[in-house]
């Protein structure tokens, strides 16, 4: 009988994170369902858990790489393998909540949508809750267009994640199909979405909690002061992302139509890139990182990061000014109230000592005895 949801799990080197994954997926209230791991060629104990998993719970399938092809390609393999109605993503390092499959198919199954969008708990190394990522209104709603990336492009979809949702398998089966064999590094998500999004026509999305992203355990983490020029070698495969993404929109005849989508991926990725280099590479590998930075971008792209950077650093410096001048304004205004109010003190003082409110509270004793007032 064909399962009701068949969820894809990419895996490589992620025995720390593993077992808490499959729990998650083995333990849904949904049962109907197939898990599909696909191996990517590790080198830790990744094998020997899902070997474990796979004697363990007949749901489970694995699909062995024997070298590393990257989460597309994993990702790939493992939709063209389901047998499910419906798919759904789930990176080995995060983890579903109980509910997840069931409330997601009843979602899309009632709604008769392409795709169902929901929410994430984003969680960081200790376990603790981070923020909530709920991508839409607080009502549900469903969104149609003539594709998904077109209501992208009007600012009514703004998710690029694949794991936050789930599809139908025949969506899916397209989109992957028309992969390319490549190994990305970097923007995989992004690369699959806008394929997804390309052939999907529907949404709808709803409040539930039911992703736990576990901040800090992938390349993102390692984006910080003094990176190594490794770091940064992997994280300029973007520019493979967008080449991809290129390739793709100009096989299809209205390709004219995602020229803004696609101005707005370039430019994120360039800036990306070279904000990277520029406030995060190691100072020893400043030279040798903008050297990669151009043979991967090319001369004409990286003049346009250069102008953009300068632009940028402007903006941070004027913004960094305004806020010293508010801060130095902020100190005047407490001296200044500090000042007054020592002022008021000794005046109050003065006032105290003067006969007239001697008098005054001579008068006034009983009245205030019998009030209760001192």
């Amino acid at each position: 009988m064909q399962p009701k949801v068949s969820i894809i799990i990419p895996v490589y080197n992620v025995e720390k994170y593993l077992t808490l994954c499959l729990n998650s997926v083995t333990n849904q209230t949904l049962t109907d369902i197939e898990i599909i791991c696909v191996e990517d060629g590790s080198t830790d104990n990744s094998k020997k858990i899902l070997a474990e998993f796979e004697k363990t719970d007949s749901r489970i399938r694995v699909i062995w790489h024997s070298n590393n092809m990257g989460t597309g390609m994993a990702r790939k393999h493992g939709v063209l393998a389901a047998h499910g109605q419906y798919i759904m993503f789930l990176d080995s390092d995060d983890e579903l909540f109980p509910q997840a499959c069931e409330v997601a198919y009843a979602a899309i199954v009632k709604n008769k949508t392409d795709v169902v969008q929901f929410g994430v708990k984003v969680v960081n190394k200790e376990g603790k809750t981070i923020r909530f990522e709920h991508l839409c209104t607080d009502e549900c709603d469903r969104l149609e267009d003539y594709n998904l990336l077109c209501l992208h492009q009007k600012g009514k979809l703004k998710s690029w994640e694949i794991t936050n949702k789930i599809y139908y398998a025949g969506l899916c089966r397209k989109a992957c199909g028309e992969m390319t064999a490549e190994h990305l590094i970097m923007a995989e998500d992004v690369y699959l979405f806008c394929i997804l999004g390309y052939y999907a026509r529907s949404i709808f999305r709803i409040q539930d909690e039911l992703y736990v992203y576990h901040w800090g355990n992938g390349l993102w983490s390692g984006i910080k002061k003094g990176m190594s020029l490794e770091h940064y070698i992997k994280l300029l495969c973007e520019k493979d992302a967008l080449d991809a993404i290129t390739l793709f929109f100009n096989t299809k005849p209205d390709k004219g139509n995602y020229q803004i989508l696609m101005q707005y991926i370039y430019d994120n990725f360039l800036h990306q890139t070279i904000t990277w280099w520029c406030h995060n590479l190691a100072e020893e590998h400043k030279k040798q990182g903008f050297t990669l930075f151009v043979r991967k971008w090319g001369e004409k792209a990286t003049a346009e990061a250069m102008i953009w950077l300068v632009e940028d650093l402007q903006a941070r410096h004027e913004k960094c000014m305004y806020l010293q001048n508010s801060v130095e304004d902020l100190r005047n205004e407490l001296s200044a109230t500090k000042r007054n109010a020592e002022e008021a003190k000794l005046n109050l003082k003065a006032i105290q000592a003067g006969w007239s409110f001697r008098i005054g509270r001579a008068i006034t004793y009983i009245p205030r005895k019998l009030l209760g007032r001192p």
